[in-house]
């Protein structure tokens, strides 16, 4: 009698842990929360199984090439060369105008179709536009990747493709850390699947409470902004000695939609003032907004489809009213 009393306790209590974690996910994915092969890619990059070492070790690590899959339950497909892109040759056809889009998770478009990306309403705006030539935005983005990383991809493979320009996306936070060294090991595949979603909303309640608390002890960051100033200046500077180098435009572009790292936006935009960097500040619109609204889901806070359309108005002005893509001969005149 106490085996039974004791078994139907458990199944009682398995019942109620179930009830809550089917309510959870739903909550957090609708009927995607029960779908297996969406579910189990809600994981990180890093775990996805989706990257590999990279030979140069500047890069650090790539996406694999010809995979056609899922990630953070959107479909994610590379090319050829390991680009979340379609194929390109590395020669550049005729009449064609080339942008190299370099940057980390908000370039390769973590959380959003490759279609959703403010690079390809930008391609596909342009291509609307303008006829009498091919615009192409070529998707060079790898989430997780520092500044320096995309550094090493601009000038070891994104030259490569003879582009007419290259936008430069960054966020203000990502200064705020040292260099990364190389990664030596690619880390088991996660399937979160067989994550409890129920334990991650208690988590996140937990946090919110903490955060509440750390507000009102808010921590000195004068020395942290002094490191990030001395980062901000040096990548800067290696951007406009090889935008001399190479003749081709560079656009570093702040991509931002949350109300955030304000004391790092001021040091980037003092830092291309002093290097002559044209800086493109697609942060701005979101003062008025910003998170939760433009995320991409309650548990992912990359910028979803809204967030990139408002991304690619702010840059589509500024390359026009600059003329940014024009031939080199007439943005000279236009400059004189």
């Amino acid at each position: 009698m106490r085996l039974k009393a004791a078994a139907k306790i458990l199944l009682a209590i398995l019942c109620v842990f179930l009830s809550l974690e089917a309510t959870a996910r739903y909550y957090y994915f609708g009927l995607d929360g029960f779908k297996y092969r969406k579910m189990d890619s809600f994981h990180s990059l890093g775990r996805s199984g989706l990257i590999r070492l990279s030979n140069d070790p500047d890069i650090s690590y790539e996406l694999k090439p010809n995979v056609d899959t899922y990630f953070r339950m959107t479909r994610f497909a590379t090319n050829s060369q390991g680009l979340r892109d379609k194929e390109y040759s590395l020669s550049k056809p005729p009449l064609t105008f080339r942008v190299a889009v370099i940057g980390a998770s908000f370039v390769m478009g973590s959380g959003v179709e490759l279609e959703d990306t403010f690079h390809t309403v930008l391609e596909n705006q342009f291509n609307g536009e303008r006829k009498g030539r091919t615009y192409e935005f070529i998707n060079l983005g790898i989430g997780g990747h520092s500044p320096w990383n995309s550094l090493a991809v601009l000038k070891k493979r994104a030259l490569k493709y003879e582009p007419d320009l290259v936008i430069f996306a960054t966020t203000p936070n990502m200064y705020e850390s040292r260099p990364k060294p190389p990664l030596r090991k690619i880390r088991p595949v996660s399937h979160p699947f067989f994550d409890s979603y129920f334990k991650t909303l208690l988590q996140l309640r937990i946090a919110m409470w903490q955060n509440q608390l750390k507000r009102a002890k808010k921590p000195a960051r004068d020395a942290k902004i002094k490191e990030a100033r001395k980062r901000i200046d040096g990548i800067f500077s290696e951007l406009k000695g090889i935008e001399e180098n190479s003749g081709i435009p560079i656009c570093v572009v702040i991509l931002e939609h949350r109300k955030n790292s304000l004391d790092l936006l001021k040091e980037i935009q003092a830092a291309a003032r002093n290097r002559g960097v044209r800086l493109v500040d697609a942060s701005e619109p979101f003062s008025r907004a910003g998170f939760p609204e433009y995320c991409a889901h309650p548990l992912d806070c990359h910028p979803n489809a809204g967030a990139h359309r408002i991304f690619a108005r702010v840059i589509h002005d500024y390359l026009t009213e600059n003329h940014l893509l024009e031939s080199s001969a007439k943005r000279t005149n236009h400059v004189q």
